[in-house]
């Protein structure tokens, strides 16, 4: 509690273990041994009820036990090794620095004035809590260690995918699994069945417009110009992506305002490279990748044969009329062809948006078609989400295998 007369001492060890980029967490487990973008931790401290000495790591799947090691074993020198002066100046100093921007404005000043008062705390509590820092000496950082850190009575909460952690965490005790996925609610619109003899025949016609017959494809790799949109306005994306529709491999590199940034997916399992730091994506962001190659009409094309497909009629759209042709991949896909060139004009896709908290659908539209080395390919696509523009691209070039 903020009481406590060891707070100053508290703070300070915080600040040598888990102070950002200088901390020891991030000095070891990032930068040494290269297990984690994100790592950090320390006692929180309250003024009312106790605090919470809690330490975080963000690693791939298959590191996880050694990661938690590598988190175990700086709390333990912290009891063990005594920092060094050195240590314990550059800490008490960034600290100190850092304090004067929590005070650089009247209204932060009164709101810290009004906290005091109201929580019991003296006048001159944060002048005190300065001495106090500056009085921290290299024995009592040990002291509060061994005190208040208890490495052996830790309680381990790992979010992630449990096929892909195995067994790792049995050295660890009893382990209790608890399934955290939140079920997508059921589709509030009607299913619509129609003409599977006739969606065989136009799915034949589209994967002819599309592949022409005994062509020979594996992998296609464009360069793009993508402008996606954003919370702060259009950001423009060169991107170079090869695709291979054998495996649903996937390899970018995008070149965005912020630097380039490599991403790529194989066997499911996707990795983000950018500014020299490598980082496991999350499945909640793959799959919807894979999920996007298996439903293009590049894909649903090479599969014509596997894939069963149902004529739904005609719709109009943008005063022209489309044969409408829903196929079954990774999801449920509605391709609106072209009934002249049997091409697709457009897709529809409706899924469940966690964070919007209901099912959008998504319509991408294809146009400028060009073909290269027997293979058709929209050089031009919009994307709407619920109606609103979300990403559009041009392609500059198609290489095919």
């Amino acid at each position: 509690m903020r009481e406590n007369p060891d707070y100053a001492k508290i703070q300070m060890m915080n600040q040598i273990l888990g102070g950002g980029f200088a901390g020891r967490l991030f000095q070891t487990v990032r930068t040494d041994l290269g297990l984690a973008y994100a790592v950090g931790g320390g006692y929180g401290s309250n003024i009312n009820y106790p605090g919470t000495f809690s330490l975080f790591v963000m690693t791939k799947s298959s590191t996880t036990a050694q990661a938690i090691d590598a988190l175990i074993a700086e709390v333990e020198k912290m009891q063990t090794n005594p920092v060094t002066k050195k240590e314990l100046e550059d800490a008490r100093d960034r600290f100190l620095n850092s304090l004067v921007f929590r005070y650089d404005s009247k209204q932060k000043i009164l709101n810290e004035r009004i906290s005091n008062e109201y929580n019991g705390l003296s006048k001159d509590a944060f002048d005190k809590y300065v001495e106090d820092l500056k009085k921290v000496t290299v024995s009592d950082i040990q002291q509060v260690a061994k005190e208040y850190l208890n490495p052996d009575k830790v309680q381990i909460l790992v979010v992630g995918n449990a096929e892909e952690v195995g067994d790792q965490l049995q050295k660890y005790g009893n382990v209790n699994e608890i399934d955290i996925t939140i079920p997508t609610p059921k589709s509030d619109k009607a299913e619509v069945t129609g003409d599977a003899a006739k969606g065989k025949e136009w799915l034949g016609k589209m994967a002819d417009a599309v592949i022409e017959p005994r062509t020979n494809l594996e992998t296609i790799t464009t360069v793009s110009t993508i402008d996606q949109a954003t919370p702060s306005g259009t950001m423009s994306i060169k991107n170079t992506a090869s695709i291979s529709y054998t495996d649903y491999s996937i390899d970018a590199t995008l070149e965005t305002p912020q630097g380039s940034m490599k991403m790529m997916v194989e066997n499911g399992a996707g990795k983000m490279i950018m500014m020299g730091q490598e980082q496991a994506l999350p499945s909640a962001m793959t799959k919807p990748m894979v999920d996007d190659v298996k439903n293009s009409y590049i894909n649903v094309a090479l599969n014509a044969d596997k894939l069963n497909a149902e004529y739904l009629g005609m719709e109009q759209m943008n005063g022209e009329n489309f044969i409408v042709l829903k196929v079954q991949s990774a999801s449920t896909v509605t391709f609106l062809l072209d009934p002249a060139t049997a091409l697709p004009a457009f897709s529809k896709v409706s899924s469940f948006n966690p964070q919007m908290g209901k099912e959008v659908e998504t319509i991408t539209s294809y146009s400028d078609w060009k073909v290269t080395n027997g293979v058709a390919y929209a050089f031009a696509q919009e994307t709407k989400t619920d109606g609103q523009v979300t990403s559009s691209s041009t392609v500059e070039s198609v290489e095919i295998n």
